[in-house]
């Protein structure tokens, strides 16, 4: 496939956007994989890659005989769903696929989740399946919005409790079922690393709300959507990988928790505000606060009894010690946010 047959004329078919923040080598992958699968595929494809004033130089891409074909768009960093509505106002396409820059696209996606748009008018906004660099599931499709029940369970442990006993269940304050992965199905909402959606979702609602920086952008998003009578589904059949965190440094349990914690914990607060309410948003803090000193006494016992009784599970001890020390420093890192953070931003 030539330069010239990406450099596409109106009408679109699909709006490809791509926000970049220090991101360069992913980027250079991701666009060579959606290259790849627009080849063949007879659709007119357009790709808007915004840049979020990345240290990197990422424009010094356009313009080259492989790049030639983006349409390229630097704009100040007022967070992730900000840039996303500068691509979103350029794009001219009928359907629009938001793309993270750390993803690569297998073959065959974009024209399956084009032709599964264009049978089910039904849908606004369809996720494919998304894994881990290693091959391994994420979690990218909710069965339920956040709210109290969901961030007691959360930071309590409950959690990871209900979910193994009750693996292929939907109850209230369960967010996903890592089981019910393997099946398309209508959800509340997706993992924002990959959305196709409908051009009229978009004329209906609009786009992002901009006072998320980052973080729930994407669940207040398609709440909205939800309100507005759209469909929202996860679809396994095709499948995009994720690797993980490029432009915010984040990894699970990763030590500096504090610097995440800065961007996601008012995003979470300024969700259950908005929807919810003061009340609300009160109760899910303290689900926060007061889960956190929960766990960590509750992390206390099982570290007592692990080493305790060592002789009974000796080759596993080190293993259940760290797994442990990730889960503590995690909650530690939260109870102190809140003492430290939380008058600075509400």
């Amino acid at each position: 496939m030539n330069n010239e047959q990406l450099i596409i004329k109106a009408p679109v078919d699909i709006s490809i956007i791509i926000v970049g923040y220090n991101c360069k080598k992913h980027l250079i992958d991701c666009l060579r994989t959606v290259k790849e699968d627009i080849g063949g595929s007879g659709l007119k494809v357009e790709v808007i890659v915004v840049d979020n004033s990345s240290n990197e130089e990422i424009n010094d891409l356009i313009g080259q005989g492989d790049y030639g074909w983006l349409e390229f768009v630097r704009t100040e960093n007022r967070g992730f769903g900000a840039a996303n509505n500068v691509g979103l106002k350029m794009a001219k396409g009928k359907y629009f696929f938001l793309l993270n820059p750390d993803t690569a696209v297998e073959k065959g996606v974009i024209k399956y989740l084009f032709d599964y748009l264009e049978k089910n008018n039904w849908v606004g906004v369809a996720g494919p399946k998304l894994v881990f660099g290693d091959g391994s599931l994420q979690i990218s499709a909710f069965d339920n919005y956040p709210g109290v029940i969901s961030a007691v369970l959360e930071n309590t442990l409950l959690d990871r409790v209900f979910y193994w006993l009750f693996p292929q269940t939907i109850y209230p304050g369960k967010l996903f079922s890592k089981k019910m992965h393997d099946r398309k199905r209508e959800v509340a909402h997706l993992m924002g690393a990959a959305m196709f959606m409908r051009r009229e979702v978009y004329d209906q609602i609009g786009g992002f709300d901009e006072n998320f920086f980052m973080y729930r952008e994407e669940t207040d998003w398609q709440y909205r959507m939800k309100q507005a009578g759209w469909k929202i589904v996860y679809n396994p059949e095709v499948t995009v990988t994720h690797f993980e965190g490029c432009s915010t440094g984040e990894a699970r349990f990763k030590k500096d928790w504090q610097r995440k914690l800065d961007m996601y914990l008012p995003s979470v607060y300024r969700f259950e505000k908005k929807w919810g309410g003061t009340v609300k948003m009160i109760l899910v803090i303290m689900a926060y606060f007061l889960g956190s000193i929960w766990t960590l006494l509750v992390l206390g016992v099982i570290w007592l009894i692990n080493n305790i009784f060592a002789w009974v599970m000796n080759e596993k001890r080190q293993e259940i010690n760290r797994s442990i020390g990730d889960i503590a420093i995690y909650h530690w890192a939260l109870i102190v946010w809140h003492v430290r953070y939380l008058d600075r931003w509400f």
